[in-house]
């Protein structure tokens, strides 16, 4: 194979009077990384780079520059967003991570947002951003290629008018070509040929894949920008910040001139106070300006809020009433609720906060937890508290946004009455800890909650009752059930690490849910674009989620504890039922696998009958149901399953209700139907050779179980003693037992 160089390595070479169908674009088989583009205007781009040509008969000789790194075309956009659309480049380097878009706010004020999470994994790499006069895209592969931070990035102003919906945007990494080349045009195959053994030891021809591209825009201005404050550290960052343009114009971070404006705001925002109390520091104001313009670019939260914290510098007149909350006199960082309560305080001046990035998101998961058991503390500690506070409590200990659990800050751990247990359990929770509280200098400090296990089931129970008569959606309680319906993972195991043993309140939870199952739909449905966001930003904005599995397994936890509870269960059945949250199907194993056998029966009979009246043949009525219901399964698992729920609710109706003439005839009909789908089984057969004989007919009933005999060599389900008991039936029937 003969070796073709890089264009980009290339040194300077030469270029003509110009033949007039030249202009358009030229690929080469043989170097396809390297596209030229001829223009009308006696320009010529390679690689994304830019020069001159001139040409004189059918030699052309093409000088470059320095290259654009991108090519902008207008196209048409649906929306009133300026839609981007990325196509790349026939190279297989293209990275969002060093790409960055810029575009003006309302303030004339460049924006900039790295592309990484529009683009990561699309297909179509499609991005809108609003609509702006100017558009700059942003190169940053020349700090991934170094590795050095410092090395500049390059800028390229486009000038698109904020009537322009939509723009097509190639990038190519190959984008600073300096060369001279000289090239063979031939009008008649419309090619360009390159001789230049430096390049190939065979000449490089391209041909002409596109005409006049004259539409494609040109930067009205190209910079490089050394240490680019916009930068984005993939390298060490965990969590990378979302592409959410209207983000930081719905939610900003302001200097408050007080310490009673912060904790307003505070509250306004959901946040925390970060307050900097700092009586020694003389460069406390300049060290509170630093801090405060890393935080706006580095304090990013996963939330749909930026920002954790209010920053606040205490004035000499605040240092006294603060002193009065028995802080010692030293510099230090205090955290604040919206109400004032002091959640931790460790000795710092505002220098070491910086250096040590104290207040970055990946650093404050134990605040946030603080934050939520003092809420918890004041707010479920009152019996009488408003409901809707209540709720918003809850919601918070469900821990959606998957912050450390507050069972990490009890004041007092409860105990489960078994030792190795509660050892168990502590050594797990040191081992949580110990990952956690190497960002604080005083764990010690952190707020620790007092809420007993009593005080959370009673308030749960207060918020249950309180909408079990609901006649609409009430969306807050809806999500609350929601985040709380899997009993094993709820907001009171997150809060005190003990197994929870589910109420009644736990059934209509999950009751409310089936019942306003259309209703939740509906909701959701309604939620503009939800797909976009991540589960936590979902939540944020309303939507509830939950699975139906998880609803049934709390039914069942609330039956196995109280078999009273029976009438509410199938009445939360019904009403999932008949709201397309589940199926007969479900009732019909739940009953049987709770030994209700005459419930199930009568429930499948109603199913069975319903499904044989749409067809006589039990195949065409089966498959009737398999195409209008859709089932995820395949048709020969779908009719394997009816057939073994057939079977057992036929065998259970033999075991447990054999006086019962009805339900025996029609458990006849039902293991009839599974030996017709399921014909070589022999534990089908087995059922059937009972109920036949039950039934009376013993002759054909020991000519069943002889073909079930028969079968059991060919069958690799059952186990030896089920097998051995299918020869023993066989016996006892053949002597009339």
């Amino acid at each position: 194979m003969n070796k073709i160089l890089t264009l980009c390595a290339l040194f300077p070479l030469v270029a003509v009077a110009q033949p007039s169908d030249i202009i358009g674009v030229y690929k080469s088989k043989e170097a396809r990384q390297f596209q030229l583009r001829i223009n009308a205007d006696n320009t010529v781009d390679a690689l994304m780079a830019t020069g001159t040509y001139t040409a004189k008969d059918k030699n052309i000789s093409l000088q470059f520059g320095t290259g654009n790194s991108f090519r902008v075309v207008k196209t048409q956009g649906t929306t009133d967003q300026l839609t981007l659309t990325f196509k790349e480049a026939d190279i297989n380097m293209f990275d969002p991570r060093f790409l960055y878009i810029g575009y003006e706010n309302s303030k004339g004020e460049i924006v900039y947002e790295s592309a990484y999470n529009k683009l990561q994994g699309q297909d179509d790499y499609t991005i809108e951003i609003p609509r702006t006069d100017n558009l700059y895209l942003v190169n940053a592969y020349g700090v991934a290629i170094t590795g050095d931070k410092k090395t500049a990035v390059i800028i390229e102003e486009y000038f698109i008018g904020k009537n322009t919906s939509g723009v097509e945007i190639t990038f190519d990494t190959e984008n600073s070509v300096r060369n001279e080349l000289q090239a063979t045009y031939n009008p008649e195959k419309q090619t360009l040929t390159l001789n230049d053994k430096s390049l190939s030891s065979n000449p490089i021809v391209f041909s002409k894949v596109l005409a006049n591209d004259a539409q494609a825009l040109q930067p009205v201005a190209t910079e490089k920008v050394k240490q680019w404050k916009h930068l984005i550290a993939f390298d060490e960052e965990k969590d990378i910040p979302e592409f959410n343009p209207e983000k930081k114009a719905l939610s900003t971070l302001k200097q408050a001139n007080s310490l009673s404006a912060a904790l307003a705001a505070a509250k306004k925002n959901n946040r925390l106070v970060a307050l900097l109390y700092q009586p020694n520091n003389k460069n406390a104001t300049k060290e509170f300006k630093e801090l405060f313009e890393w935080y706006e670019q580095n304090g990013e939260t996963v939330l749909t809020d930026p920002y954790l914290f209010e920053l606040y510098l205490a004035t000499a007149k605040e240092l006294k009433s603060l002193k009065a909350k028995g802080l010692t006199n030293e510099d230090q960082l205090i955290i604040l609720t919206s109400e004032g309560e002091v959640i931790y305080h460790e000795p710092a001046t505002i220098a070491q906060v910086l250096a040590d990035e104290t207040l970055e998101y990946n650093h404050t998961g134990l605040l946030r937890t603080a934050a939520k058991a003092s809420l918890a503390d004041r707010v479920l500690s009152n019996p009488k508290a408003p409901l809707k506070e209540v709720v918003k409590v809850l919601i918070a200990l469900s821990n959606y946004t998957q912050d450390p659990d507050v069972q990490l800050l009890l004041a007092a751990r409860p105990k489960t009455g078994d030792a190795e247990t509660d050892e168990d359990k502590q050594a797990t929770i040191d081992y949580q800890l110990e990952n956690l509280i190497t960002y604080y200098k005083k764990p010690e400090n952190l707020y620790r909650l007092q809420l007993t296990p009593e005080q959370l089931i009673a308030q749960w129970k207060r918020v249950v009752a309180a909408h079990k008569a609901d006649a609409k959606l009430d969306t807050d309680f809806a999500l609350l059930a929601s985040l709380n319906v899997e009993i094993n993972d709820n907001f009171f195991t997150k809060t005190f690490y003990l197994n929870y043993e589910p109420t009644i309140a736990d059934l209509e939870a999950g009751a409310y849910l089936l019942r306003f199952f259309k209703e939740i739909k509906a909701h959701n449905d309604a939620l503009k674009d939800i797909g976009d966001y991540t589960y936590i930003q979902r939540i944020d904005k309303g939507y509830i989620a939950f699975n139906t599995a998880a609803v049934e397994r709390t039914l069942k936890a609330c039956y196995d504890l109280d078999k009273a509870t029976l009438p509410e269960v199938k009445k939360a059945y019904a009403e999932g039922i008949k709201n397309g949250a589940l199926s007969s199907l479900d009732y019909i194993d739940f009953l049987y696998n709770q030994d209700l056998t005459t419930d199930a029966a009568m429930a499948f009979d109603t199913y069975f009958k319903n499904l044989m009246a749409t067809d006589s043949n039990l195949i065409a009525a089966l498959d009737n149901d398999f195409t209008n219901n859709n089932p995820e399964n395949s048709w020969r698992y779908y009719k394997m399953l009816f057939a073994n729920r057939a079977n057992n609710i036929a065998w259970k109706v033999y075991e447990d209700q054999p006086n019962n003439k009805a339900l025996m005839a029609e458990a006849y009909r039902w293991a009839k139907a599974a030996v017709q789908l399921e014909p070589k089984s022999p534990y089908y057969l087995d059922t059937l050779a009972h109920l036949m004989f039950a039934h009376g007919d013993k002759k054909e009933a020991v000519a069943t179980e002889e073909k079930a005999v028969s079968l059991l060599s060919q069958d690799e389900d059952g186990n030896a003693e089920q097998k051995e008991e299918i020869k023993k039936n066989l016996i006892k029937m053949k002597q009339g037992l």
